[in-house]
Order: C-alpha cells, then sequence, then structure tokens
C-alpha cells in the first residue's frame, strides 16, 4: 500500500478503493492521477466519498464540489461528473453555487414532486409508483442530476431488473421513469430532446402467465406450509382462490354468519348458518364490496389462527400492527421452487390454479367468476344482481373435498 505523500495520487479502480489498509485513523484525500481533480475522501470508518476541486481563474479560488459517495457512484461515473464540472468551471460556472441552485433537482429530490402529482390517483397505483421509485430506481440513479441522465444510465436500471430474473418488473419499471421524465420536461426540468427515454427501447410486455399447480405440486407444497402468518395465508389462497393483496388484510372481525338457503331446489328450504369474509370494496382491485362464504377447513384454519391472536389481523406480520408483507410469500414460494427443481410459483398461480380446476369439478362459469370476482360483462352484469352465496359455498366445499382427497390428509385436515 502507498505511503508518504507521494503516494495519494493513483490511478482509482475498485481493487485499490477497497484495499482494507486504505482506512486510516483520521480522515484525509487520495486523489485520481486519471482525472485531475478528482479525489475521494476516506474516513476511519470506511465511508469512500468522491468529490471534484479546481482552481477557478474567474472566481479566484479553489471551487469544490461533492459528487457521491464510493461504491454507490461508481468510480466511471464520479469522473464522467468530474470531466463535466470541469467544463463548467471552463465557462465560468461557481459550481459550488451551481450545487446549490440545482439541489432539488436531482433524480431523488423530484421524484417527490413527481409523486404529489400522482395523489389522485388509486392507492395501488401510488403504493406502485413509490415502491418502484424506492427500490429499482433512486437507488442507482437517485443523485444524479435529471439533466445528467443518460440512455446507458437507464438501460443499466433495466438491464438490472432483467438480469435477477423480474422482466415484468422491468417493463414496469420503464413504464415508471417514461411517466418522471415526461413530467420533468412538463416542468422544465429538461429539454424533450434531452429525455433519456426517447432513444431506450421498452422491455417486452410480459406473456400472461400459464403457471398452475397439479396434484403432486400442491401436495409438495402443503406439506412445507407451517403455521406461520406467510404460511397460513398460502393455504387460504389455495383454499379460497382470493387475491393476496386482499386476503391479508383480512380482519376476524371481518368474518360474521349469515343464513343462507343451499338447497338447489328453490321449492325446498335449506337454511344454514355458514361464516361468511366481507371484504371491504377500499380492499378490493375492483373496488366493489366481494363477500366469499368460508368452507370448513377455512374456518378451521382461521379458528386455529384465531385462538393464539394477539392482533386483529388474520394474518399479522412481525411487529403485529401490520398484515404479513406480500414480498415475505414471494420469497418463500421462489425459495421453495428453487429447492423443489419446480418451474418458479407466485402467489398468483394459487389463484389461477383454483380457477382451472373449478370448471373440472363442474362448477358454474359464473359461479366461478363470482368467487374469484371477477367483474362480470354483458347482460349479466347489468340484471344478474343474485349474490351467490350459495353456490359459491357449495362449489368451495367441492374444490376443498377435492383436494383433502387428493392433496390434504385427513390429520392436517383435521389439525387445520
Amino acid at each position: 500500500m502507498m505511503t508518504g505523500k507521494t503516494e495519494t495520487k493513483f490511478n482509482f479502480t475498485d481493487h485499490q478503493l477497497t484495499k482494507k489498509d486504505i482506512i486510516k485513523d483520521k480522515r484525509y484525500f487520495v486523489f485520481d492521477l486519471k482525472t485531475p481533480g478528482l479525489r475521494c475522501c476516506i474516513s476511519p470508518t470506511g465511508t469512500k466519498s468522491f468529490s471534484y476541486q479546481r482552481w477557478s481563474k474567474k472566481h479566484g479560488k479553489p471551487l469544490t464540489r461533492t459528487i457521491g459517495k464510493y461504491p454507490a457512484v461508481s468510480i466511471i461515473e464520479a469522473r464522467e461528473k468530474a470531466n463535466q464540472l470541469s467544463m463548467q468551471i471552463n465557462k465560468g460556472v461557481n459550481i459550488q453555487l451551481a450545487k446549490n441552485e440545482e439541489k432539488t433537482n436531482t433524480v431523488k429530490e423530484f421524484s417527490k414532486i413527481f409523486m404529489e402529482s400522482k395523489q389522485d390517483k388509486r392507492p395501488n397505483t401510488i403504493k406502485l409508483y413509490q415502491g418502484t421509485l424506492d427500490l429499482d430506481i433512486i437507488p442507482q440513479i437517485g443523485n444524479y442530476q435529471i439533466g445528467e441522465v443518460q440512455d446507458h444510465h437507464i438501460e443499466s436500471v433495466l438491464t438490472k431488473k432483467i438480469n435477477d430474473g423480474f422482466p415484468a418488473k422491468a417493463h414496469t419499471v420503464y413504464l415508471v421513469l417514461s411517466n418522471f421524465f415526461n413530467f420533468c420536461v412538463k416542468k422544465k426540468q429538461i429539454e424533450s430532446h434531452k429525455n433519456p427515454m426517447t432513444s431506450v427501447d421498452k422491455p417486452a410486455a410480459p406473456e400472461p402467465r400459464e403457471r398452475t399447480l397439479n396434484d403432486a405440486e400442491m401436495k409438495l407444497l402443503w406439506e412445507n406450509l407451517t403455521d406461520s402468518p406467510c404460511h397460513n395465508l398460502l393455504k387460504i389462497l389455495l383454499l379460497t382462490g382470493q387475491r393476496i393483496n386482499e386476503t391479508r388484510l383480512m380482519e376476524f372481525d371481518q368474518i360474521k354468519s349469515e343464513n343462507v338457503n343451499l338447497s338447489s331446489d328453490p321449492d325446498i328450504d335449506d337454511w344454514k348458518e355458514i361464516p361468511v369474509w366481507t371484504i371491504p370494496k377500499g380492499n378490493v382491485k375492483t373496488k366493489n364490496t366481494h363477500k366469499i362464504p368460508l368452507p370448513p377447513l377455512v374456518r378451521s384454519i382461521i379458528k386455529h389462527i384465531q385462538d393464539q391472536a394477539r392482533t386483529e389481523y388474520v394474518f399479522p406480520g412481525r411487529s403485529g400492527e401490520q398484515p404479513v408483507n406480500p414480498s415475505t410469500t414471494t420469497r418463500f414460494l421462489q425459495k421453495f421452487s428453487k429447492k423443489q427443481d419446480i418451474d418458479v410459483l407466485g402467489s398468483h398461480d394459487l389463484r389461477r390454479t383454483v380457477r382451472t380446476y373449478l370448471p373440472k369439478l363442474r362448477v358454474d362459469f359464473i359461479v366461478s367468476e363470482k368467487i374469484l370476482n371477477h367483474r362480470l360483462k354483458g347482460m349479466p352484469a347489468v340484471y344478474d344482481l343474485h349474490d351467490y352465496l350459495p353456490e359459491m359455498y357449495i362449489a368451495l366445499k367441492k374444490w376443498e373435498k377435492y383436494l383433502t382427497s387428493n392433496v390434504i390428509s385427513v390429520d392436517e385436515e383435521s389439525n387445520g
């Protein structure tokens, strides 16, 4: 390692900047021989921060500008920024004042203004935009000034998602970025011809998934589910075919008993009291209150959870103050799929499986659609106002019987 003052200058490389003995007892600077003026401050805690400093004849003093922390800002990016700052000084710009003027014009800072413009959108849309910004965009390009973002930066963000195995998410990231930079043009943060999205190809839209579970896969999955909130949630999804983001919000007081006539003969009464879960329309994708009758095994599982519950949520997160995060089930299903060497499963594949099996059990099309809370189309949507609770209950009991006969053992069923 370098010793002495003359050795604080070297060509920056990842190897050099990550050496353990580069960290000293006191804060100090090392300088890049390849890009004069580019320096990296090394703190005793190991933090490394790039900055640029150069003498300005016009202002009669050295001007300094922070670039960003390494490795969030790469060496290549730091050199690009240093060259841009050098050109600004050549034009007589005080880069220290320019920093203050441009402070709110980073992608990260302006994304807050962008999100304020989205507050009239649906809650799920707001959540999607904010989550995509926080997880996929800001960590990679958040510290860039809006006008500095180039097409290759955008392509890097998209390529990362694709290489990580999330092509569908890459498509979402592209849409959010396009919306963001169009907003930047509208608000005159950049000129339209400098919009980096204009030269970036849109990722291919994801093909509709056709993944369903067969009996063996359902049995294998069930055998690997424990009594945790995440696993109980997956059990209920398989038994009812509901959406994960609606089911995870289930609360005990949303389940009430209702009298339902289960007779298939309109001239014969067969009234039974069955538990019905009412999903508030604010929690429902289709923005309508959805009622779903709960068959015996679902009731058994929920009763078992309620006997130990310390929160109003049926599927609580770790703190108990919020429901379980859907990413928890995603991670579990990914690990499970990898361990069993099967095609990757998602929570929506359970819903698709239920919908695929119902016709095989001779469940009517409309009843199947009602169970999944798909909006009916055409005349039925206008004139058919029947709640279908009896039919849905009978259908879900058929599905449960199929599962308990082919997938779930009697002992597991009795234990919930």
